[in-house]
């Protein structure tokens, strides 16, 4: 990427120019061998999501959706391993940072706003419409511990595993290739889309362009990991106690 202002390579980190001191805000894109090596890898990884969520969908029409719980679990584990290994400098710059107490205020408020809206929105849809009251928790109680399981598979594992994918290795791909804004945007949209359910895409997006702000402004994964594992176990325990 390069300074809109004076044109200087930057680090993909940079908040401020190093040549001039301008204020990064949108680069323009530098198509040198390096960013089509990212556009390569980021081909690469979403071909290998759509083929993740394939076999997911395989396996939720066979099987039980425990079993696919663990399945989508293991490939995303398996293919956000693979972009660590391949380029984990990058990554690994993502899980640093200085403790803040603005994003926790931020993420709290956003919480506090979203969830009512999107819990008595999706229960009146759902019963209203389809005649039924889905809950997540549903799937685990045939299992041997389903609070433990459901707080995991809901809110533990999605919480680490979707944020690596997302705001992590899918993050760092685009940002060498469009701008911060578009790169925000195109995670957004493609985190509503992977988890295939047309209702939750009013809120799974602008869940996804929270958390892709929290990234790019504080430089880092571990707030987004936060709030989504805080958000979902909220959801988890709601469900739990009705």
């Amino acid at each position: 990427m390069n300074c809109r202002h004076c044109g200087s390579a930057l680090n993909y980190k940079a908040q401020f120019c190093n040549h001039c001191g301008k204020q990064l805000k949108g680069e323009i894109i530098d198509y040198s061998d390096k960013n089509k090596k990212y556009f390569v890898r980021t081909i690469v990884l979403y071909t290998v999501l759509v083929l993740i969520l394939g076999i997911n969908h395989v396996v939720i029409q066979h099987y039980n959706s425990f079993l696919s719980e663990i399945a989508i679990n293991i490939l995303l584990f398996c293919t956000v391993t693979t972009f660590i290994v391949i380029d984990p400098k990058p990554f690994f710059a993502l899980l640093v940072t200085r403790f803040r107490f603005r994003p926790f205020l931020q993420i709290f408020g956003f919480i506090l706003v979203l969830f009512p809206i999107v819990h008595y929105s999706v229960h009146f849809i759902n019963t209203s419409l389809f005649k039924i009251d889905y809950r997540y928790v549903d799937s685990y109680f045939n299992t041997s511990h389903p609070v433990f399981y459901a707080f995991l598979f809901v809110s533990l594992i999605p919480g680490v595993i979707e944020e690596f994918m997302f705001r992590g290795i899918m993050f760092n791909q685009l940002l060498f290739l469009t701008s911060p804004k578009f790169t925000i945007l195109i995670t957004a949209i493609t985190f509503s889309f992977a988890h295939f359910s047309f209702i939750s895409l009013f809120w799974l997006f602008p869940f996804g362009l929270f958390l892709g702000y929290l990234r790019y402004r504080y430089r880092t994964i571990l707030y987004g990991i936060f709030c989504h594992m805080l958000y979902n176990a909220i959801v988890v325990a709601v469900e739990l106690s009705m």
